[in-house]
C-alpha cells in the first residue's frame, strides 16, 4: 500500500484519543514545556497588533491547544485541520473548525487578518512543496496582515535528534513518519518566497520538554534577554517565524 502523509495524520490523531500511547498522563515538565512555548503566540499576536476585533485562521489546529493563549487576545477564531477526531475537541472549546485540506480551503481570499500555524508546516515539509503551502496560507490573509508558524528547531539538538531518530525508525516515541524539525534559516526562506515581507524569525524558548522541571522554568525566566538576538534566536527549542502580506498585494488561487 501507498504511503499516504494525509492518513497518517488522521490515525495519528485516532490512535492518541483511542488511548493507545495517548492514555497516560504527560509528565509536569512536558506539559510546562510545550504550555509555555505556546504561550509565545499571544505574545507575538499583541506585538502585531492583534486586537479583539482581529480575525484569525488557525491552519492545522489539532486539537486547539494553542487556542487557549490566542483566544486571550481575540476569539474571532476559526480552525481547519484534516482530522476530525482533533476538531471535535477544538469544536468542544468554543469554536468553529472546520473539516479540510489547507492545499484547498473553501474560504473567502483576504478574510483573515492574522493566519496562524502552529507546529504545523514541519508536518507539510515531508508532504510537497512548503512555498505552495504558505503562498495558499497568504491568499486568505488581508493586506498589511501576517502569517505566523510556530516550528520546531532542527538547529537545536532536540530538532536535530528528532531528524534523526525519525529517518532511522520513522514514527519513533509517536512521532508522524514524515514530519520533520525545520531550519531558522530555511524557514524565513519559504516565507519571502511565498511574497511575505518584514519577515523575523526568533526562538520561542530554549525550555525543552525533556529537561527536569525545574531547569525549564529556570530558563524560562531568563531567556527573553537574548532570544531576539542573533546568533542565539537561531537555536531555540522552537522557533516563531512570520511575515507580512504588503497591502495591494494579489491573491494567488
Amino acid at each position: 500500500m501507498k504511503y499516504d502523509p494525509l492518513e497518517e495524520e488522521k490515525r495519528w490523531y485516532v490512535k492518541g484519543s483511542s488511548g493507545q500511547g495517548g492514555s497516560r498522563p504527560l509528565p509536569l515538565r512536558h506539559q510546562f514545556a510545550h504550555n509555555h512555548v505556546r504561550s509565545r503566540l499571544r505574545e507575538i499576536l499583541v506585538d502585531l497588533g492583534c486586537k479583539g476585533t482581529s480575525s484569525i485562521l488557525s491552519v492545522g489546529c489539532g486539537t486547539g491547544e494553542e487556542i487557549i493563549h490566542t483566544s486571550q487576545v481575540s476569539r474571532n477564531v476559526i480552525g481547519v485541520d484534516i482530522s476530525d477526531t482533533a476538531l471535535r475537541t477544538f469544536n468542544s472549546r468554543g469554536f468553529q473548525g472546520i473539516l479540510a485540506d489547507a492545499r484547498a480551503l473553501a474560504l473567502r481570499s483576504e478574510s483573515f487578518d492574522y493566519v496562524i500555524a502552529s507546529g504545523f508546516l514541519h508536518h507539510l515539509v515531508g508532504q510537497g512543496n512548503l512555498t505552495e503551502y504558505l503562498v495558499e496560507l497568504t491568499r486568505y490573509e488581508v493586506g498589511g496582515g501576517h502569517v505566523i508558524a510556530l516550528e520546531p528547531n532542527s538547529f537545536n539538538v532536540s530538532g536535530l535528534l528528532m531528524n534523526v531518530f525519525n529517518t532511522i525508525k520513522p514514527g519513533i516515541t509517536g512521532l508522524v513518519p514524515h514530519e520533520r524539525a525545520l531550519s531558522p534559516l530555511y524557514v524565513p526562506r519559504v516565507f519571502r518566497r511565498a511574497g511575505l515581507t518584514q519577515v523575523k524569525c526568533i526562538a520561542a524558548s530554549y525550555v525543552w520538554n525533556r529537561l527536569p522541571l525545574a531547569i525549564s522554568k529556570l530558563i524560562a525566566r531568563h531567556e527573553d534577554g537574548i532570544r531576539y538576538r542573533k546568533p542565539f534566536s537561531l537555536f531555540g527549542w522552537f522557533q516563531i517565524v512570520y511575515g507580512q502580506k504588503a497591502k495591494g498585494q494579489g491573491t494567488t488561487s
